[in-house]
């Protein structure tokens, strides 16, 4: 029997096979005589499902390298910053990995374990593999350590198996054996319908048991419950779609953004209807979005018919009128469960009808079609046009709940270029409404599951992507990330690319770049290979400690943060298009590319020549000047109807005035302005955009000033505009000009209450503290000399106002000493155990006390002192505890209230915890005060199950 092949056996086959060239000879070494001998009749499905990992629909771990690499660390008690430590946890990077391995997670892990694996060649079968694998999947997120389980696991790989072996499990569980051989050609060789009744199907089990003789043929077939892949559409380009429908008339719907799902209507032996909701993919949805959508589907759908339906699971929002983007789906699914959200819900979309049975099907069927077989339950035979006539007898539509799709008819009687043209019309009406494109259906196909119905090419999509439709964006290399696999593995495959802030003129020290977006598509690996030889010479290592001059102080997160960065000067404009512009926090910009693609590598260029920050703000109001579909001609492949714009046009175009830009960031018309004072002459001021209080815009700003003597610039220069006499006015230190400036260093950024006093008061009253958002070292200094190091002004009194806000204030604070924990936990365990007492019991851990509305304040903020958690957080502290302000990696433990309003705090907890389970691989343990304030009264640190008492939360 398969389930028996011993696993080394099968770790040595895979070996032999992937250093095999020939596909055919790979098939012969895999389906050997004596391969075939020893499995005999039995299933194959057990060797199958680990040869094929990906095909396996049953076991999601939920695990990639990043994950793995940080249990493995874990596990084995490495430390994250020794040799082998980093190799697991930065195996992309050539100069940790300096072996053939780099790229390859599994390689490198095989590296790591040669000499640290004890065990020899094991003695498991793939029966006993499965099972572990199986264990592997199991993962209950309710559980008190929901992945212990996971690295009980991986202790058995670790014990059990040696490093070649661990290699193989490994990729079993990354669903990548990379041995160069494609599933089809193993499913062909199995069995000559193999590939066809998987497609149709996605259930690897069904087809090892049904199909074990060559002489039996799979014969097609559909009934509820039973999982196939639905018909799928045929990507082509734009001016090619009519063509692709030949002469037949065909239907124009727009592509939604959600989830494909068929829908399984069918009556129990109780007389009840069950509804089952079906990915494409062959996952089970019921559960998720069934409790959301299944009681509509069961009044709109008629009460006679058992019916399978095709359709899009999305999310209606009533308040916006619109539907949202499939992101928000399952986050939707869950909300509407617990009544949260209201105005959002799922809405199922229904196109197609694909079995129907019950009721009078036969009448039915005669009626629409005269010439069907009546008794047929299987509708896939009809033409689409009949089956939609089907569809409209057995469903009601119900708006925004269960709904038919809207669909226009184009006619076969319309001349080639007319029936183009509508084509085109209906796509810029579908983008203008926001949908992702349009959906054209043969209205005489038939209906036909999995990859065979995407090649007749009945349905086929149009996507402004696939069409080059967007405006191409000259920008800068500025960083790049290593690649992984056989091919793009230790070497840079990925680009973070830029813009310039501004123009680049002589006098700047530093070349301004701001951050925009990544791309890793839209090239071959031959250009891929000349741009990384052009670049080679110039990377340099990302270093958090010491960030380059041009990035400005930009401190990206984990996914966007660049191996490697070159200087501007050194660099390369590359030619990207994307399908829009869309709004982020990641960037420094404020804007990404959606769908960003390399359209060209521009030698030719000069790194000066690249897009500016207010180009790409012009660009986003513009929306990048899109042309119309209905400019992509009949039978043009890259919908080139009118002659090609030049880059010198289109950079003719973008340097005309400001056509786009924010009136906050446009300087106020001074010239009408009349003088009131001569209070600020000699005063320079930068009015920087943002909200100010009472109502104040920049440009009002700026006329007050000006019309009390001041000098209102926009971007000051520290030879034309000397520090001492020019301040910048800003509302918050947020935005990126703010942040910009502070990380300059040159100039004080100042709130609007001194410039407000002095006007009040008619004179220029003394600088306070308060009065300063950021302030220069010079600036500092003599401040300091006017304040204690309580931030308290030695000889003017000052509010209780004044006084908290410059406690609060990060310029005033100071770090004196490394908390003695942190000095402690270096000690060796013997001086470690000598230390503590009752009176520092506390001192392992990292508490957060829920004091505070929301979890990450990086400074406290106010809190009730006499609050009864204030008051824990305080005996938290005295008995040798560090109490955090916010929830993150490296707290231990998270306390929360007892009583009614736990509920309430702890689902506002539970996604920071899950962020930090899924980004930092630890997160801290959730317990009640009864913890806390047990281990006071025992004077120990008690663990959060003692003694048969709960105290920790699940999370």
């Amino acid at each position: 029997m398969a389930a028996e092949l011993p696993f080394a056996s099968f770790c040595g086959l895979l070996d032999r096979v992937a250093t095999t060239s020939k596909t055919d000879a790979k098939l012969k070494l895999i389906f050997s005589p004596e391969f075939r001998a020893a499995c005999g009749t039995s299933s194959l499905y057990p060797f199958l499902r680990l040869l094929l990992p990906h095909l396996d629909r049953d076991r999601t771990y939920k695990l990639k390298e990043k994950k793995l690499a940080a249990l493995y660390v874990e596990l084995l008690g490495l430390s994250p910053t020794s040799a082998d430590g980093k190799k697991l946890l930065h195996w992309t990077d050539p100069t940790i990995v300096t072996s053939r391995a780099v790229g390859d997670f599994a390689m490198v892990l095989a590296e790591v374990m040669t000499y640290r694996s004890k065990a020899r060649a094991t003695t498991a079968t793939l029966g006993d593999i499965n099972t572990l694998l199986d264990a592997l999947n199991a993962y209950d997120p309710t559980a008190a350590l929901p992945m212990a389980s996971k690295k009980s696991v991986l202790l058995q790989f670790i014990t059990q198996f040696s490093g070649e072996e661990q290699k193989w499990l490994v990729r079993i569980v990354l669903k990548d054996l990379k041995i160069g051989l494609r599933h089809e050609r193993v499913l062909q060789f199995m069995h000559p319908d193999a590939v066809e009744m998987f497609n149709h199907t996605n259930d690897l089990e069904r087809v090892c048991r049904e199909l074990t003789d060559s002489r039996v043929r799979y014969v097609p077939a559909i009934a509820p419950f039973q999982v196939f892949t639905p018909m799928l559409a045929k990507r082509v380009p734009f001016g090619e779609c009519t063509q692709a429908m030949g002469g037949n008339a065909f239907y124009m719907e727009p592509k939604l953004d959600g989830e494909r799902i068929t829908c399984h209507v069918q009556h129990a032996t109780d007389g009840r209807r069950e509804v089952q909701l079906i990915s494409r993919n062959g996952i089970n949805y019921t559960d998720k979005y069934g409790p959301c959508i299944a009681p509509y589907i069961d009044d709109q759908v008629h009460k006679a018919y058992d019916c399978i339906l095709d359709g899009e699971m999305l999310v209606w929002d009533s308040l916006e009128f619109k539907f949202q983007s499939f992101g928000s789906l399952k986050t939707v699914a869950v909300e509407q469960v617990q009544g949260k959200n209201p105005h959002q819900w799922l809405c199922y979309v229904v196109w197609d009808i694909v079995y129907l049975h019950g009721g009078d099907t036969p009448a039915l069927l005669r009626k629409i079609c005269p010439n069907v077989l009546a008794e047929t339950a299987n509708v896939m035979g009809l033409p689409l046009s009949h089956r939609l006539k089907v569809l409209d007898h057995v469903l009601i539509s119900l708006a925004h709940r269960v709904e038919r799709i809207e669909q226009t008819l184009v006619s076969a009687t319309l001349s080639p270029q007319e029936r183009h043209e509508r084509v085109m019309t209906a796509v810029d009406a579908r983008l203008m409404a926001g949908y992702e494109g349009l959906i054209l259906k043969d209205a005489t196909s038939h209906y036909m599951c999995g990859e065979s119905s995407r090649k007749s090419q009945r349905w086929i999509k149009l996507k402004p992507d696939y069409a080059g439709m967007t405006r191409q964006l000259d920008v800068l290399v500025i960083g790049g990330y290593y690649g992984s696999g056989a091919r793009r593995g230790g070497a840079v495959s990925h680009f973070l690319l830029g813009v310039l802030e501004r123009a680049p003129s002589e006098e700047d020290a530093t070349i301004p770049v701001v951050s925009f977006c990544k791309v890793g598509t839209g090239y071959t690996i031959e250009e891929l290979d000349t741009l990384r030889q052009h670049l080679a010479p110039h990377w340099q290592s990302w270093d958090p400690k010491n960030l380059p001059a041009h990035f400005q102080g930009w401190t990206p997160k984990t996914d966007t943060r660049p191996d490697v960065w070159i200087a501007p000067e050194a660099s390369v404009c590359i030619e990207v298009f994307g399908f829009e512009l869309t709004y982020t926090t990641e960037y420094q910009t404020g804007l990404t590319l959606r769908f960003p693609r390399l359209k060209a590598v521009r030698y030719d260029k000069s790194w000066s020549e690249a897009l500016t920050l207010s180009q790409l703000n012009t660009l986003k109001g513009q929306q990048f000047a899109q042309k119309r579909a209905i400019d992509v001609a009949l039978g043009h492949k890259d919908g080139a109807k009118r002659p090609r714009t030049t880059q010198k046009a289109k950079r003719s175009a973008l340097d005309r005035g400001h056509v786009g830009v924010a009136l906050e960031y446009t300087q106020a018309n001074l010239s009408d302005v009349q003088a009131a004072s001569t209070l600020f002459s000699g005063c320079t001021f930068c009015v920087l955009p943002g909200k100010f209080a009472d109502g104040l815009s920049k440009q009002t700003l700026e006329q007050l000033l000006h019309a009390h003597g001041a000098t209102c610039v926009q971007n000051p220069h520290p030879t034309l505009h000397p520090p001492a006499s020019t301040w910048l006015l800003a509302a918050t230190m947020e935005g990126l000009k703010v942040r910009n400036y502070v990380k300059q260093g040159i100039y004080d950024i100042l709130k609007l209450n001194w410039i407000l006093r002095s006007i009040d008061s008619s004179e220029r009253t003394p600088w306070r503290a308060t009065d300063y958002l950021f302030a220069t070292e010079a600036t500092t200094a003599v401040l300091q000399t006017q304040y204690d190091i309580y931030g308290d002004h030695y000889t003017t009194p000052a509010t209780r106002e004044e006084l908290d806000a410059v406690l609060r204030s990060p310029a005033f604070s100071k770090e004196f000493a490394t908390p003695w924990q942190e000095e402690a936990s270096r000690l060796d365990d013997a001086t470690q155990s000598a230390l503590e007492c009752p009176t520092n019991f506390f001192w392992h851990c990292v508490v957060y006390v829920d004091q505070f509305a929301t979890f990450d304040h990086a400074t406290p903020p106010p809190v009730d002192r006499t609050s009864s958690m204030h008051h824990l957080a305080q005996c938290i502290t005295l008995f040798g505890g560090r109490v955090v302000s916010t929830v993150s990696a490296h707290a231990t433990h998270v306390v929360l209230p007892e009583g009614p309003e736990m509920r309430s705090r702890l689902a506002l907890l539970r996604p920071v915890v899950q962020g930090l389970r899924h980004s930092a691989g630890r997160e801290p343990v959730v317990v009640t005060t009864a913890w806390a304030q047990d281990c006071i009264r025992k004077r120990e640190q008690l663990p959060v199950v003692d003694s048969g008492k709960q105290y920790q939360i699940a999370c």
